[in-house]
This record gives structure tokens, C-alpha cells and sequence, in this order.
């Protein structure tokens, strides 16, 4: 089988483009391409020196802006895990010494592992009024 590889037509190419590219469009749009730029580019330049400029009018408040800057509780820690130590501290001292919770109605505070063993050995209060459980149902 044999294959032709001439165009139907057309005469037998010498393996390149025999007429050159017309040099004037390509030109013409690098020249475009480069003004376009050149002139955003303006438009940009003008664009951020207007907005850098302070505004002429002083700012005022609007009705629902306080002049008090200070966020509500709870605020960010500066130092959370300072903090949070010092946190720790106290409640183990609270949780760990005998001390006045109620000194008028004399109600105390006790170490917890004291208060552990009282409960133990006395058993928790129950209401004068609770019905009795009968197999843990109510």
C-alpha cells in the first residue's frame, strides 16, 4: 500500500512557510499593550495618592458609638497561663483549709479530704420527707 503525501492540489511543500508574517499588527498591539499599562498604571498612582490624603472632615461619632473603647467581660488574658496557675493556687487553698464560709449562719469550710471522710462515716443527709426507694426505683 503506498501513501501519497502530496495535497490533493497543492504543490509539494519545501518545509517551511515560504511568505514571512506581517510584522505591522504585531507591533501595533505590543505598542497598545505597553500605553495600556503605562496608563493604568497612571490611573492606579493617581488613585492611591488621592486616597492617602486625610479626609478634609473631621470624623465625627455616629449616635451609636460610645466613647468607652474597654470590651465587656470576659476580656482576653494577657498572661492565661499565669492566670490560670494563680487560679489553681486559690482553689487549693480553699480546697485544702478550714475556714468561715457563713460566719452568721455557721456554715464552715473543711479540706475536702476531711469532708470525704465525714461523709463516709455519717453517711449524706436525706430529706425528712423523701419516699423510700425500694431496688433502686423510685
Amino acid at each position: 500500500m503506498e501513501v501519497n503525501l502530496e495535497h490533493h492540489g497543492a504543490p509539494a511543500s519545501s518545509g517551511h512557510e515560504e511568505t514571512d508574517a506581517n510584522v505591522a499588527p504585531i507591533i501595533w498591539t505590543l505598542a497598545l499593550l505597553a500605553f495600556s499599562t503605562a496608563f493604568i498604571g497612571l490611573i492606579i498612582y493617581g488613585m492611591f495618592n488621592y486616597l492617602a490624603k486625610p479626609t478634609e472632615t473631621p470624623f465625627s461619632a455616629g449616635p451609636m458609638m460610645t466613647t468607652d473603647q474597654t470590651p465587656p467581660e470576659p476580656r482576653i488574658s494577657e498572661h492565661p497561663a499565669e492566670e490560670l496557675k494563680d487560679l489553681n493556687a486559690r482553689e487549693d487553698q480553699i480546697l485544702s483549709t478550714y475556714g468561715w464560709v457563713n460566719k452568721q449562719t455557721g456554715v464552715v469550710r473543711v479540706p475536702i479530704d476531711r469532708a470525704i471522710d465525714l461523709t463516709l462515716q455519717h453517711g449524706l443527709p436525706v430529706r425528712p420527707n423523701a419516699p423510700a426507694k425500694e431496688n433502686g426505683k423510685p
